[in-house]
């Protein structure tokens, strides 16, 4: 479900918003779960004033992003999943030209363990029922063919719709919205399953443990500014080819759980090889075909572990070549390439890949 305004040049259209406590800037844009002020139980509702009020607090923000926003806390009963609701903010070219309906993706992790899954907005594109206001019916060739303006849009998701094993798994989940390289702030909730039976989705590849020698700081690893936080590197091109490679790189600074910490292998001398294995999950998205591909990883680190007794923080590195492990599933096209762990999402690395 989807609900739009547009203002077009300078003319714009003057509403009521939800008072000066919700009154927003570009300065000021919104980045944190709450930002529409309602409660758990407001996300079930169907209330177009509602919506309206929603869409209205932003109509003046000059809003060019996503926000994404649901409840703390979701009670899975008959016909209840895990509502959420995203605002667009975009021109009426990027509007066009990235479209959500063909382009949006969900990524959830489990924050009490190491599974993050993927899954479009949408299970198929979908024609909007709404007019396509002061729009063209069609996608023109040029962009340079649309007028300029300013769209705000809210759509209408169902997390446990698109990512089925959120409803059979308890436990703490945290969502993030992307649509191609953009992403939304991340929506943490507290699901109450349907049954405790835990459940891996059939289809979830397995995590691969990475060599420890592939896992160590190189001159090439990208830098990091020293908060939690995971940072990729890579080609800005790529073909898919015999002989060809796709070498990501990536460093973090992560939270540990007791789960993650673990003397997985030994070294030659009998001393263990690493002291924890932290889950780097790594997810392609393509602006053609924007079915995710989701890659699991198990990065070991050597250690010694970072921040404090409450709070061991694992400081690793990682390098992967992506070719051996999806490139059956590669077309030509331009990726977004992101790498999540639980709450933590880096920034997109944009790769042009070719077919020879």
């Amino acid at each position: 479900m989807r609900k739009e305004r547009v203002r077009h040049g300078y003319i714009s259209i003057s509403l009521l918003g939800l008072g000066a406590a919700m009154s927003l800037d570009a300065a000021a844009l919104p980045g944190k779960q709450g930002v529409l002020g309602w409660s758990d139980t407001k996300f079930w509702s169907n209330s177009s004033k509602l919506e309206d009020k929603a869409l209205e607090a932003f109509e003046e923000s000059e809003l060019d992003g996503l926000v994404l926003d649901g409840p703390q806390r979701a009670v899975l009963r008959r016909g209840r999943g895990v509502p959420l609701v995203a605002i667009r903010g975009s021109s009426l070219r990027d509007n066009a030209f990235i479209d959500m309906d063909e382009r949006g993706v969900l990524v959830t992790s489990r924050i009490e363990d190491d599974e993050t899954l993927a899954a479009r907005v949408f299970s198929a594109a979908k024609e909007s029922s709404e007019p396509q206001k002061l729009l063209p019916a069609y996608r023109p060739e040029d962009p340079s063919e649309i007028p300029e303006g300013h769209t705000i849009k809210l759509y209408r998701f169902v997390l446990s719709d698109q990512i089925p094993e959120v409803a059979s798994r308890s436990g703490t989940w945290s969502t993030t919205l992307l649509l191609f390289d953009r992403r939304s702030n991340p929506v943490v909730t507290r699901v109450a399953a349907k049954s405790s039976r835990k459940k891996r989705a059939a289809h979830a590849a397995q995590p691969s443990l990475l060599d420890t020698a592939s896992c160590r700081a190189r001159p090439d690893s990208p830098a990091l500014a020293g908060a939690p936080s995971i940072v990729l590197a890579g080609p800005d091109s790529v073909e898919k080819a015999p002989g060809k490679a796709w070498s990501l790189r990536g460093s973090f600074l992560l939270p540990t759980l007791a789960r993650d910490v673990a003397a997985l292998a030994r070294s030659a001398d009998g001393k263990p090889a690493s002291v924890a294995a932290l889950p780097v999950t790594i997810i392609l998205t393509g602006d053609s075909d924007a079915s995710p591909i989701v890659v699991p990883l198990h990065v070991p680190i050597a250690g010694p572990l970072e921040g404090t007794k409450d709070q061991p923080l694992a400081l690793g590195h990682f390098v992967v070549d992506l070719l051996p492990l999806v490139g059956d599933q590669l077309s030509p096209q331009k990726y977004a390439v992101w790498a999540v762990s639980r709450q933590q999402i880096s920034e997109p690395l944009v790769v042009e890949l070719s077919e020879r």
